[in-house]
């Protein structure tokens, strides 16, 4: 899954943001370890938000999936301070997705 995320990474460099977000997708698949999944659905979630705000039309098939991922993961292991800051994001998400 690791590798997966790099070459994701590298479609989303080069633009190609409809391809890196289906290896994003694969990297998830794969039930990656909390780290790299944390990673691809951060990443996943930044991709479908520039995929929508650059053509909503197209992007509207995605609505269902960009709305789980507002949803963001917070572990129970996590420091307070991180879940706070998790947290805030997750309403950051929720806000700008009801916008």
């Amino acid at each position: 899954p690791s590798g997966l995320l790099d070459l994701g990474l590298i479609q989303l460099d080069e633009g190609k943001r409809q391809i890196a977000a289906d290896s994003f997708r694969n990297v998830l698949a794969n039930k990656p370890d909390d780290g790299i999944r944390a990673k691809a659905r951060e990443k996943l979630f930044e991709t479908l938000t520039e995929m929508l705000l650059e053509d909503y039309e197209n992007g509207e098939k995605n609505l269902a999936e960009y709305k789980e991922l507002c949803a963001v993961e917070i572990p129970a292991t996590a420091p307070q301070a991180i879940k706070d800051q998790l947290q805030d994001e997750r309403i950051r998400r929720e806000r700008d997705y009801h916008t």
